[in-house]
């Protein structure tokens, strides 16, 4: 299943990240990136731990528990961390799923459900679609700020 939902964030949500994200070190993307996704990935993101990771964590996971209907449909028990990416001129994220398995706190934990929740809208950026593979072709999104699409971590997608 693929589901977006708008207006996950509210404008001043999306402000206060944008704020903590306007003087914010971005690193490189390859370091959070399972074997196989390092050997793809080219883009920037914010170092996990980072005091504006966990300050946009705290909004994002905030705005998710209070969204009926990603609780609705994701019904998480637990949500892994947050990844701010940034992605500039010629990067991108090649064809990848996302891992199946990860470690929470030493516990290893099974992955089902990722989501990608935009930050900008899209006119303010060239490129940048996400682009998941349906049995039905090829489907990209460029969805507007605040909006969270919901798919299978098993789904192969990219970010041009």
């Amino acid at each position: 299943m693929i589901l977006c939902i708008g207006n996950v964030l509210s404008t001043a949500e999306l402000q206060q990240i944008l704020s903590l994200l306007s003087d914010a070190d971005f690193a490189d993307g390859a370091l959070t990136a399972g074997w196989n996704a390092r050997l793809v990935k080219n883009n920037r993101q914010l170092p996990k731990g980072s005091l504006q990771q966990r300050q946009i964590q705290q909004i994002i996971f905030a705005a998710l528990e209070h969204n009926f209907l990603f609780q609705m449909a994701a019904r998480p028990k637990l949500i892994h961390s947050i990844l701010i990416s940034r992605y500039e001129a010629g990067m991108s994220y090649g064809t990848h799923t996302d891992d199946a398995l990860m470690v929470d706190q030493h516990r290893l934990m099974r992955t089902d459900i990722s989501f990608t929740l935009f930050l900008s809208a899209p006119e303010d950026y060239d490129g940048g679609e996400l682009k998941i593979e349906t049995p039905e072709g090829e489907r990209a999104y460029k969805l507007p700020a605040g909006t969270l699409i919901l798919y299978p971590a098993s789904t192969l997608h990219r970010v041009e």
